[in-house]
């Protein structure tokens, strides 16, 4: 329980921020163009020189020139509001020793389909990410593997929306946590996968151990580095002399933060893809978990980093940057749309192998917050695609936001119990069916009065819970088990029984020469009566902890009411023969 509170707190802070950072994120049709560069002084000092003003530009038309210096301070402040279409931005700048006013119209362009796909990938890893890690989150069941992943995918959402951010605490501040956010967000990741294959009895054992060590280690010197070589931009106050004594004033401290900022953002996402196809290769032609389409589907996550990355980064030694930069920009943003895809392939495939469950009460939470969720985005693109309509009138501007407004309400309201019936109908109510009717067998099994009639629905029930799989019921039988349905028979030397002589209650996954999933031992006073053994099949996803519990109690009952009603027929067969054979009387 303390660890669904962590998680939600983290979830909560970071869904928080990253809602925050819609509202300061451009996903208007039109993007800014300041039409000038700023290019830090050689040797370094506190100011920056205007470079490359556009002609016909925003920067020529302020009457920005060449040669202009910049406080590089004032420059990271005002910076983000270059990113808003239409913004009016004052500040100052040097020109010939003397200090020449800036009043700057940022101007707009219709966006670029290239640009239009960075919005939508935004908002796709946004609502991926806030549905993946709210379903983990409130599901009543789930392996504990799924706890790693969480906080990393939290601080992939918070890192993509403050990406792009025209806040000043999201790109300046942001900037400072940045290496933070990715070293726990791959870090974790990687964790992840490792606490998975144990969990499918995969482990990666040494070298697992030793590459998360080796993660982290880099990890800490990318995070040292990279704000050194931050402080060394952009700090220039009382302390920069100490700084300098420490980081020297060449690129030195910059050339080591690059290559740890490329060893970890290179090595981990591909140490994520490699951990997830190994695991994956050893689960075909393995149905014990059904994991097998979980692991591939988020493995495609990482895939677009793994790729890209490296990819950059050899065009970069090779000097094709200038060549083919752009064309490897606009590849990997179609590739970068395998992450929402993956992780709305990993939500459905761990919702529909049975990974996740949940309890009704969630419906009307789970509702909310996503209607909500939906209204917050929605209002954020109509409000800024209406003041790039009516930019000129702001009188018919506001009125037009408070429509908008206003039937967003309406919608929601309408909406609301429609979209609280199909959660209760199609989705919460699905989840619990196959308990709620178990249980309910379970709660009968004292009414039947013979054994043929409990061990046959015995076998319907268990076999619609274990989603119609074949289920198989053997009871002793003098030196064998015999099935109670086809006539089979098994001896008491044979792996099932004297595995389950040994009290070992059941083994997931194991038996694989009897072709079972997992078997259930029937006990009676302590002796072994009989199993129940669920078929392996590559249509019975994965049974979870919990639902194993379950099964294995209504055997439990199932067995002891079996030995009361053979106990009680004995009892009646000696009875009959006592009185058939006269004795007991006068």
């Amino acid at each position: 329980m303390k660890r669904k509170r962590y998680l939600l707190l983290i979830w909560l802070v970071t869904f928080g921020l990253s809602t925050a950072g819609l509202f300061t994120f451009n996903f208007s049709a039109n993007s800014a163009h300041t039409g000038f560069n700023c290019q830090p002084t050689k040797p370094h000092t506190s100011q920056c020189v205007i470079v490359g003003v556009d002609r016909g530009g925003a920067a020529d038309a302020a009457g920005m020139r060449d040669g202009d210096r910049l406080s590089i301070d004032r420059l990271l402040r005002i910076m983000p509001l270059f990113t808003t279409p239409k913004q009016v931005v004052d500040f100052e700048v040097e020109r010939a020793g003397k200090v020449v006013p800036i009043k700057l119209t940022i101007s707009a362009q219709p966006k670029t389909l290239s640009e239009r796909l960075d919005d939508w990938h935004t908002l796709a890893m946004y609502f991926s990410i806030f549905l993946s890690t709210l379903l983990i989150i409130i599901a009543k069941n789930t392996f504990d593997s799924y706890r790693w992943i969480v906080p990393a995918l939290c601080v992939f959402m918070v890192g993509g929306v403050a990406d792009g951010s025209n806040s000043y605490l999201f790109s300046y501040y942001g900037t400072y946590l940045s290496p933070f956010g990715v070293l726990l967000g791959f870090g974790l990741s990687f964790k992840f996968w490792r606490s998975l294959a144990e969990e499918l009895d995969h482990s990666f054992g040494t070298i697992g151990r030793l590459a998360q060590i080796v993660i982290w280690l880099i990890g800490v010197g990318m995070i040292i580095t990279f704000e050194l070589s931050f402080m060394n931009q952009v700090y220039w106050g009382d302390y920069r002399s100490q700084l300098e004594s420490i980081i020297g004033t060449d690129n030195r401290i910059s050339a080591i933060e690059s290559l740890f900022w490329w060893l970890f953002t290179i090595l981990v996402p591909i140490a994520c893809v490699t951990a997830a196809l190994v695991l994956a290769r050893r689960l075909v032609g393995e149905t014990a978990n059904r994991a097998y389409w979980i692991v591939t589907a988020f493995c495609g996550f990482f895939v677009s980093w793994s790729f890209g990355q490296p990819s950059y980064l050899l065009l970069s030694v090779l000097g094709l940057t200038g060549e083919y930069g752009d064309l490897h920009n606009d590849v990997m943003r179609y590739v970068s749309w395998l992450m929402p895809i993956s992780l709305f392939a990993f939500v459905y495939l761990s919702l529909s192998q049975r990974l996740l469950s949940y309890q009704f009460v969630f419906n009307k939470t789970v509702v909310y917050l996503f209607t909500g969720t939906v209204l917050i985005v929605a209002f954020i693109l109509l409000k800024q695609n209406i003041e790039v309509l009516f930019a000129k009138d702001s009188d018919t501007q506001k009125s037009i936001i408070n429509v908008a407004l206003a039937i967003l309400v309406f919608l929601a309201k309408q909406l609301r119990d429609v979209a609280d019936n199909t959660l209760r109908k199609f989705i919460f109510s699905n989840l619990s069916k196959r308990e709620n009717q178990l249980l309910e067998f379970r709660s009968k099994i004292g009414h039947y009065t013979t054994v043929p009639a409990l061990i046959e629905n015995m076998r319907d029930e268990l076999s619609a819970f274990c989603h119609h799989a074949n289920i198989e019921i053997y009871e002793s039988d003098r030196r064998s088990y015999k099935e109670l349905s086809a006539g089979l028979e098994m001896g008491f030397d044979a792996e099932i029984p004297v595995l389950l002589r040994a009290k070992r209650a059941y083994v997931t996954g194991g038996f694989r020469s009897a072709s079972y999933r997992i078997v259930f031992p029937m006990f009676d006073r302590n002796s072994l009566i009989g199993f129940v053994g669920v078929q392996d099949s590559s249509q019975l996803p994965t049974l979870r902890p919990d639902e194993i519990r379950l099964v294995e109690k209504v055997v439990r009952q199932c067995a002891t009411h079996i030995a009361l009603l053979e106990l009680d027929e004995l009892r009646k067969t000696q009875r009959l023969a006592v009185v058939t054979s006269g004795e007991g009387h006068p």
